[in-house]
């Protein structure tokens, strides 16, 4: 908003003298708007502030992860692996995946509880991930997509 009065500001005061804009004879920076001073150096440095209705985007991916709600399967007393347990089962539909896999890869690096906590961050922007998991006692290997969900 304040770049588009600015614009106007330098288009209005090389079209006409005698726009509502004039230049103040105290400060070749200082313009006069409708009885309000504005400094245009003050008016550039403003940083612009985020419009109201504008709202953050988490990438699909990052949402998708969340859902999983991955929880630790211990064999032994140590962490092996995550099974997928999501709070809504159709949200696996279209991908590998199934509620009661066990995630032991994703992008090549074996789960442990930190990587666990920054998967959304480190992958979730990615359109699809290598994930190896395990059902059935069986270990299996597929492209995990992200981007669409």
């Amino acid at each position: 908003m304040l770049v588009l009065l600015f614009v106007w500001l330098v288009a209005s005061d090389e079209q006409e003298p005698q726009n509502a804009a004039v230049r103040s004879a105290q400060s070749p920076d200082v313009y006069e708007v409708e009885g309000q001073r504005a400094d245009l150096n003050e008016i550039i440095a403003a940083p612009a502030e985020p419009h109201p209705l504008a709202a953050k985007v988490e990438p699909p991916g990052r949402t998708f992860i969340a859902k999983l709600n991955l929880q630790p399967r211990l064999l032994n007393g140590q962490v092996k692996g995550y099974v997928v347990r999501p709070d809504d089962p159709s949200i696996l539909k279209g991908t590998p995946l199934q509620t009661g896999d066990v995630l032991l890869e994703v992008d090549g690096l074996k789960l442990d509880p930190a990587r666990v906590a920054a998967l959304a961050q480190k992958v979730g922007q990615y359109e699809d991930v290598f994930v190896r998991f395990e059902r059935g006692n069986a270990e299996q290997e597929d492209m995990l997509p992200l981007g669409t969900r």
